[in-house]
């Protein structure tokens, strides 16, 4: 596709990344999404995972039908190894926190699968596919509600098994990190999901006052791969003196069809707001990595 592309919102998050991310972009209660773990958590665990289903549909239908039965450890058990990993989340945490808050109330009514696509795994991973469906959900006495959603699934030992927050894939970026006036940034990887995608980085202020990131006129955030353009606005975000933030998360609200072969990172100054930047960051990034 020619030209660029302006995605509406950008969001940062420090120090952790988040746990199972929205399917949904309704707003709305999706299926399911769940607050992050703490970030210790292993996904190894008394609850072991299902073989797997013969067809992504199959493998979906299983997860829904073991929610419809308030089955939270059934419906963790349909959560595949791989995408646990990636978020760092455990069987046993999924399963708490399908009984706990919102989720807790919700009653899985119907559940109509519209369209199952298989994406070409970029980094030489497991088959994975991508399911478009429509379900029927109902919070406490409100009135039923259908929702269209999208996640993924994922061919792991033998069958096919859900992935987590619809994470399709995650690779990792093996170039050297860049200081710029006294400020270190490594990138560390991308994580692509069904709706959207996620970079991780890692900023080391060695300075004696903040820096700030974003918040200019400028895109804080563009990502390119061959004419494809993402340029993404941000909010301020503050590095405080001498501090190291060991990730640093940025969601685009669109899912990517291809890792970017540069990120820019622009916006940087020791001004919050400034209408000029004092300077930016250009990673070209030849080949992602699976991660290690």
């Amino acid at each position: 596709m020619q030209g660029a592309k302006i995605y509406r919102s950008w969001v940062v998050l420090v120090c952790a990344l988040c746990g199972l991310a929205a399917c949904s972009p309704t707003g709305a209660p999706g299926l399911p999404s769940l607050p992050r773990p703490p970030a210790s958590a292993e996904p190894v665990s008394g609850l072991t995972a299902v073989p797997g289903a013969a067809s992504p549909a199959a493998a979906y239908r299983a997860y829904f039908a073991a929610l419809q039965r308030s089955d939270h450890a059934g419906a963790a058990v349909w959560l595949s190894d791989y995408s646990l990993r990636a978020q760092e989340m455990t069987r046993e945490g999924v399963r708490d926190e399908l009984k706990m808050g919102v989720y807790g109330a919700l009653r899985y009514l119907d559940l109509q699968v519209q369209e199952v696509r298989m994406v070409d795994p970029a980094l030489g991973g497991a088959p994975t596919a991508i399911i478009h469906s429509r379900v029927t959900l109902q919070q406490g006495m409100t009135a039923p509600r259908v929702q269209e959603q999208w996640n993924t699934a994922r061919h792991e030992g033998r069958g096919w098994l859900i992935n987590a927050g619809g994470l399709i894939d995650r690779g990792r970026a093996d170039v050297p990190p860049q200081t710029l006036h006294g400020v270190t940034v490594r990138l560390l990887g991308l994580q692509r999901y069904a709706t959207h995608a996620r970079l991780i980085l890692q900023v080391t202020n060695r300075n004696d006052q903040a820096v700030w990131w974003g918040g200019g006129s400028s895109p804080a955030l563009t990502l390119r791969s061959g004419d494809d353009i993402v340029r993404v606005p941000g909010q301020a975000l503050r590095f405080d003196a001498r501090q190291s933030y060991p990730t640093i998360v940025a969601d685009v609200d669109q899912s990517l069809p291809a890792y970017p072969t540069r990120v820019e990172l622009a916006g940087w100054s020791p001004v919050r707001g400034a209408r000029e930047p004092s300077w930016s960051y250009a990673f070209d990034v030849p080949g992602w990595q699976a991660p290690e």
